[in-house]
């Protein structure tokens, strides 16, 4: 290496090392540029290289086989011999209820083979946590971040959701959850619809196949031959799967042919069984009829014979209690009479007692009298005689006077005799007669005893005769209850033999009605069809490729303005570089250096800056913005992490790219002044010729300017270059910002705004249960009419739907209120917004056809007028005609009147949803607490809720919005920075001249400052302008299916981008104002000579 070689590489380094925020600048610039290239060339090779790998880790089908009849053995065995199949597997798949805590809802099962399949298992799972089944007992579910599946431990009861018996396609339906796991085959959150519960399945359950019980398989599985390592969405692999598929549909003729024969084989001999069986019970139900009729009729003559018996008994005992009663009734007459007469000499005897009571009173009381009087005579012939014997004794008596006491005592002797006698008779009459009384007594006593004895013995007899009555009663009662009794259960009989031939003739005239039924399915059974599905039809495999699709195409907008900018800035600084060294590049090319050698130094400058930054942007960009954009795709998938990877071909493309503007725009600039000769570079250049602008031909408007204004204006026509310089820099880093705030409000502002406030305009919604009857629904109505916060409320269905134009099919929504004139009070049916109007026409649902929203309508390419296919499964579809294209950002419906449902169907539609209304103070809380408990609600959900869970959704979308904001914070600032200082410096010596003048540094920075505002404002106008455009464009690109974004930006979003674009050139101004202030002016005003 020569010494003039060797000076000119140090001269190179030392440049570096004294410009380098010019450096620094092409550096930064090169490195956005770069970055954004290759971020967003990468990102679409980066999501096909992730899904590829999981595919192939998964091996996922290549084919899915389809058929209304299933498939048996000899399907698959003749399924696996076509060429270009590698391996068929065999699918159970089915719906059912799953309870699980407090929930209900729809799961689909789906059989996987020994766990998870052996090392050729096609749709292997990932599992994400815990492990495989080991038993038919165990389960694992698919992971969802709603949390709408049941955790590992949880028991899971699973039911059919309809009338069938879900263990007649089951061994166990009571289930543990062992893990969770990703399916290759639901890449997209979205789980189907369903024919049971709300139309929705919630969740997916794997279950080893052992656990099923059917004999024919619900679909075949296919694994194309020679397809690992394809790019899996290139024309190769869709090459050769196709090829596998028109295979497939050759054998398809044959098999459903056979399967026809089979199918109405079997058919028709069951139809022959049921038909023996048929025979066979009615001949047994008639045989039991009879039966039956003839124990009833023998126990009817029994009854008639045991109430002949009973009658007869009946009346001989009827005869004997008769004669029986006579008997005492005579005993009884004479008991009465024998009373009688007893009564009447009772009353004369006690008449006679009562006399002779009296009479013996009286003479009692004449013996008494009498016996006073003997006493008194006693005392008296006692005393006389005392008297006589004392006066005979002692003699002073005379026996004259001895006579007269004699004759006295005589006297008294006689009367005493005749007393005593009196009294004697007395006693005896009294004696005699209280002896007759009491024989009288004596008499009646026993006339009394035989009274009662005779009275005790009738009253023995009729005690005798009640007990005996009472008892023959009983008997005769007791037989007529027997005799009731059988009577009941004879008729009770005839009324269960009545009934059975009612019900058996209903269930025979059934069966033969089910024979006929489908002897005539039979003779209509069409021969079945098989429909081969490819990934394309596979809903999570479709939409990825979309979002393959829409990333490739995102690659082609920001990295343009990235690398226009660059190419923009380094040819202005490389401008201003070689015009500043032009004395140097005089004095080496006077110096003996060559044109090249002198080239090279700028080159070498400018490509060294480009290939640094290019290293650093090919490192974020692989790295960094695909792993962002990645992570906000995943709010709608579910699949293992990222595969990062470096493409060369990207890489190379971005480095002679940035390479190739960097160095023809320095080129380009050395090349013009390469042309002088040595002694003009050597010399400054001449200013440019002044001229008049515009402005001075305005004398009234130019003559009020002061001067700085004036020079001001002049400038600003004079150096046109560098007034579209940073006019485009300043107008591309604010279309970059207002794009970057345009999707923040389109992501997560207005979508929010006009979704959930004036689109959905209910408050709650009330989900039914599966099979719901009319009187639960009204009770649940009644039940809302009489809650305190619901001010009104509407009945609808909503159900998931598959629906479809030409190839491509979409699953949404379908909704049809019961009260569609009042629809708009709950969900606002309008048309899109225009670009003069913020709100659309009102739509109103009509019986001619369904409404759609809009992004379905740009899914599937259909516009007013058009014709949509509805699916029931997979071979039928109903066409409809489409009235109207309503506004809707989240989730894509269908929605049309019940009469035109029923028109279409046959059938009314089931309400399963009620929206409700519910006045500003309501507790949802103890609405929903409430409501719960009603028989017949499956849940109660709230629309705050659901715009709180997409705001939590959106927000890592924003990751992005804010990668592009602060990159285009970044880059203006480098512009603005970059242009302010070329800008300074071409105008040293001018600054320096006004310095001379007098101006004060305040002066001087407003001189120079005010044409920096002037371009500023001009570029936020047209960088407005471009936002506008470039924030649709992205936009378009960034959306995903099942989210609409709005294609609009808020006012504040154009002001903050104007402020911020203001404020980075007020803060660049600020920057490079100390540079001013130290402007040498007696060096910048030395002659370069």
């Amino acid at each position: 290496m020569s010494a003039m070689q060797k000076t000119l590489i140090k001269e190179v380094f030392r440049e570096i090392k004294g410009s380098l925020n010019r450096f620094f600048a092409i550096l930064v610039i090169v490195t956005l540029g770069v970055a954004f290239y290759v971020g967003f060339n990468s990102i679409g090779p980066d999501l096909s290289a992730s899904v590829a790998n999981y595919f192939s880790k998964s091996r996922f089908m290549d084919l899915q086989i389809l058929s209304p009849v299933g498939f048996n053995q000899d399907d698959l065995k003749a399924i696996r011999t076509v060429p270009g199949v590698k391996n068929a597997q065999p699918v159970f798949m089915m719906d059912a209820m799953q309870t699980y805590g407090k929930q209900t809802n729809v799961a689909h099962l789906i059989s996987i083979p020994n766990g998870n399949g052996s090392n050729e298992a096609i749709n292997s799972l990932t599992l994400v946590k815990g492990r495989f089944p080991k038993n038919s007992r165990e389960v694992v579910v698919d992971q969802q971040k709603n949390g709408s599946n049941p955790k590992i431990g949880d028991l899971v009861t699973l039911s059919s959701g309809s009338a069938a018996n879900l263990s007649d396609s089951l061994h166990d339906t009571k289930l543990k959850v062992v893990g969770t796991v990703d399916s290759p085959a639901y890449l997209t959150r979205a789980r189907g619809t369903s024919t049971i519960g709300n139309g929705k399945v919630s969740g997916l359950i794997f279950m080893p196949q052992q656990n099923f019980k059917q004999s024919d398989y619900t679909a075949i599985l296919v694994s194309a031959a020679d397809t690992n390592g394809l790019d899996v969405f290139s024309d190769t692999y869709s090459n050769k799967v196709s090829a596998v598929r028109d295979d497939l549909n050759h054998v398809a003729d044959s098999r459903t042919k056979t399967r026809y024969d089979d199918l109405v084989s079997k058919n028709n001999k069951r139809i022959t069984q049921q038909q023996n069986e048929y025979n066979k019970k009615k001949k047994q139900a008639d045989q039991s009829f009879a039966e039956a009729q003839q124990k009833i009729d023998d126990s009817q003559n029994k009854l008639n014979a045991a109430q002949d018996h009973l009658k007869a008994m009946e009346s001989q005992t009827n005869q004997q209690f008769t004669a029986t009663q006579a008997k005492l009734d005579t005993a009884t007459k004479q008991l009465t009479d024998s009373t009688a007469v007893y009564n009447q000499k009772s009353a004369s005897f006690k008449q006679s007692t009562a006399a002779a009571q009296n009479q013996f009173s009286a003479a009692e009381k004449q013996i008494n009298a009498l016996s006073l009087k003997i006493s008194s005579l006693q005392n008296q012939f006692n005393g006389l005689e005392t008297e006589l014997s004392v006066g005979h004794t002692n003699g002073s008596l005379t026996p004259a006077q001895m006579e007269s006491p004699n004759a006295q005592i005589q006297k008294i002797k006689d009367t005493l005799a005749t007393l005593t006698q009196q009294r004697a008779t007395a006693q005896s009459n009294l004696s005699a007669q209280q002896k007759k009384l009491a024989a009288t007594q004596t008499q009646l006593n026993s006339s009394k005893q035989q009274l009662a004895d005779s009275t005790a013995q009738l009253n023995s007899q009729k005690d005798s005769f009640a007990a005996a009555q009472k008892k023959e009663k009983l008997q005769i009662t007791q037989g007529q209850q027997e005799i009731t009794r059988q009577k009941n259960f004879i008729d009770q009989a005839r009324q269960n033999l009545k009934k059975q031939k009612t019900d058996t003739n209903k269930k025979l005239s059934k069966a033969e009605q089910q024979i006929h039924t489908a002897k005539h399915k039979v003779s209509q059974i069409a021969k079945p069809s098989w429909k081969i599905m490819s990934r394309d039809d596979n809903t999570g495999y479709s939409s990825f490729q979309s979002t393959v699709d829409r990333s490739n195409g995102m690659s082609s907008i920001l990295p343009v303005i990235f690398f226009a900018i660059a190419a923009l800035v380094c040819l202005t600084t490389m401008t201003r570089m070689v015009q500043e060294q032009r004395t140097q590049i005089g004095t080496l090319k006077a110096l003996g250096y060559s044109n090249g050698a002198i080239a090279f130094k700028y080159l070498f400058y400018s490509a060294s800056a480009s290939l640094i930054g290019s290293i650093i942007g090919m490192v974020l960009g692989f790295i960094l913005l695909p792993s962002v954009i990645f992570k906000a795709y995943m709010i709608l998938y579910s699949m293992p992490a990222m595969s990062v990877g470096f493409y060369p071909g990207i890489a190379t493309t971005a480095l002679v790219i940035s390479l190739a503007l960097i160095t023809a725009a320095t080129l380009f600039t050395c090349i013009s002044e390469l042309r002088s000769v040595p002694s003009a570079l050597m010399r400054p250049e001449p200013p440019k010729n002044g001229k008049r602008i515009l402005l001075e031909r305005i004398h009234f408007l130019w003559n009020h300017l002061s001067f700085s204004k004036k020079v001001t204006a002049r400038n600003l026509f004079r150096y046109k270059k560098r007034f579209w310089m940073t006019v485009l820099g300043v107008a591309c880093c604010c279309a970059m910002l207002v794009t970057g705030l345009g999707l923040k409000d389109s992501i997560s502002t207005q979508v929010s705004q006009r979704e959930f406030g004036e689109i959905m305009k209910y408050d709650m919604s009330v989900q039914l249960k599966n099979n719901v009857t009319a009187g639960q629904t009204g009770t649940i109505t009644h039940q809302l009419r009489n809650t305190s916060g619901v001010f009104s409320f509407i009945e609808n269905t909503n159900k998931n739907i598959t629906v479809k134009s030409g190839t491509k099919s979409e699953q949404v929504n379908l909704m049809v209120p019961q009260q569609p004139d009042h629809f708009s009070n709950y969900l606002k049916l309008r048309q899109a917004p225009s670009r003069f109007a913020k709100t659309g026409a009102p739509i109103s649902l009509s019986n001619d056809g369904v409404v759609i929203t809009q992004q379905l309508a740009q899914l599937l390419n259909i516009k007013t007028g058009d014709t949509l296919a509805i699916e029931d499964d997979a071979t039928h579809s109903h066409h409809f005609h489409v009235e109207g294209i309503a506004e809707n950002y989240l989730l894509n419906y269908v929605f049309m009147t019940p009469t035109l449902y029923s028109k279409a169907y046959g059938s009314h539609v089931a309400v399963n949803q009620i929206l409700t209304n519910l006045n500003t103070k309501a507790s949802h809380n103890s609405i929903s607490s409430s409501l719960t408990k009603v028989d017949g609600v499956a849940n109660v959900s709230f629309l705050s809720d659901s715009e709180q869970t997409f705001q939590d959704t959106v927000k890592s979308l924003n990751d992005v919005v804010w990668v592009i904001i602060l990159s285009a914070i970044l880059l203006e600032f480098v512009v603005l920075y970059t242009l302010t200082t070329i800008n300074i410096g071409e105008r040293f010596r001018e600054i320096a001249t006004i310095k001379v003048l007098g101006f004060y540094d305040r002066e001087v920075s407003a001189y120079v400052t005010r044409e920096s505002y002037i371009l500023t404002l001009i570029g936020i106008v047209l960088g407005i302008i471009g936002g506008i455009f470039l924030h649709a464009k992205i936009l378009s690109g960034i959306e995903v299916d099942g989210v609409m974004f709005v294609k609009s930006i808020l006012p504040q979003s154009f002001i903050i981008s104007a402020l911020l674009t203001f404020i980075f050139t007020w803060v660049v101004n600020l920057v490079t104002m100390r540079s001013l202030r130290r402007i040498n002016m007696v060096e910048a005003l030395k002659g370069n000579e």
